[in-house]
């Protein structure tokens, strides 16, 4: 696909150098990927893709092989059925934008990643940040090496130019008056691209995802924007929310289980995750204390979690305390340190053992091996 500055460009100025012919767009370069791969729609049966037994004899519409485009499945995902739901009656119904919204860690990314995992659908991803434009999603004109402009398509329309997903994670730390150059887009529309005169009409399978965290009155996640409504009203929405406990509990289990501790796995697991949810509560204001936590153990955070205590717990006497060991490195010693304290007096009394002591109370930190 071969996209050109347009001569309009380059009219008003004789010094502006000629803008290359050659192909310059994400999309082009993408095209040889394209052609060799031609995977055909096929019929899946709902409980083959998604493992969920009342899925069992529905008919999904995917792609029967992946592409380079398509996320890596995981087979430990575990599905929320609300948003499983939500993603699907998006994706049946032929919609545009789909916005995924919860607290930090609760598998928004992850959601729409193994939905297209598990179709073999393509995707294309990007993080945003402040400084995001709309250019940056977009396209915009980029020197050559003819020494000329050449156009180059951001991942937005190089995504409606293939017909496929694109998901912007972080989507509302954008300025709100940047992303309204996305409202066409958003709507499955032509787009005129000003620079070069181009219509671009996206292909059928086009799709704009987008994940957010909430802005609350907290500041708890900084940075937020509330976007424009008219961006807004253009997305479809999905809360998602942390696992329900027995998942969770089924998930660290499976985590545990190969470690072969001295308590049975799933007990070791309901204790995980009985911290983690108390540590939630605080955090998203649901008890008296609410409020009381600045900082909150996510799904992602907790497999970090267990992950380092149970890894720990292998080393013999190298490692005192490995549950407080773990969760001091994969969260607690990023946390204030009455924060910090207050949890692991929590894990204590949860798990037993020994008082916490931690590594960030010690002066020096270094130790002869051999002490």
């Amino acid at each position: 696909m071969t996209t050109q500055a347009t001569q309009a460009a380059a009219a008003p100025s004789k010094s502006r150098k000629k803008a290359s012919q050659e192909p310059a767009t994400a999309a082009a370069a993408a095209a040889p990927v394209e052609q060799k791969a031609s995977p055909q729609w096929v019929h899946f049966d709902g409980f083959a893709c998604f493992g969920i037994e009342r899925m069992r004899g529905a008919k999904i519409l995917g792609l029967s092989e992946p592409s380079v485009f398509t996320p890596a499945k995981d087979p430990t995902y575990k599905w929320p059925i609300d948003n499983l739901r939500d993603l699907l009656h998006f994706y049946m119904a032929g919609g545009n934008a789909f916005c995924a919204m919860g607290h930090p860690g609760t598998g928004k990314t992850m959601g729409v990643q193994q939905f297209h995992a598990s179709l073999n659908l393509p995707l294309l991803s990007m993080s945003a940040n402040p400084r995001t434009q709309a250019y940056h999603l977009i396209g915009r004109l980029v020197p050559n090496k003819d020494g000329g402009v050449s156009w180059v398509d951001g991942p937005v329309l190089m995504a409606a130019r293939l017909g496929m997903s694109v998901l912007i994670d972080e989507y509302n730390v954008i300025d709100p008056g940047e992303m309204t150059g996305l409202n066409l887009l958003l709507e499955g529309r032509p787009y005129l691209v000003p620079e070069t005169g181009e219509l671009v009409v996206p292909r059928h399978g086009f799709r704009v995802y987008a994940t957010c965290n909430p802005k609350d009155d907290k500041g708890l996640v900084q940075g937020r924007h509330t976007q424009d409504n008219a961006n807004d009203e253009r997305f479809e929405f999905s809360w998602f929310g942390y696992l329900p406990q027995e998942i969770e509990v089924q998930l660290i289990t499976e985590m545990i289980a190969p470690y072969q501790p001295s308590l049975p796995a799933h007990v070791l697991a309901e204790k995980f995750v009985s911290v983690a949810n108390q540590v939630r509560k605080l955090y998203a204001g649901v008890t008296d204390d609410s409020g009381a936590l600045d900082k909150t153990i996510s799904t992602r955070v907790l497999r970090r979690w267990v992950s380092k205590a149970m890894s720990a717990s292998t080393q013999g006497s190298l490692v005192e305390s490995p549950m407080h060991y773990g969760l001091e490195r994969a969260w607690s010693l990023s946390c204030s340190d009455e924060v910090r304290v207050a949890v692991h007096e929590l894990v204590t009394q949860t798990f037993g053992g020994g008082d916490y002591k931690s590594s960030k109370d010690n002066l020096h930190t270094m130790q002869p091996a051999g002490a």
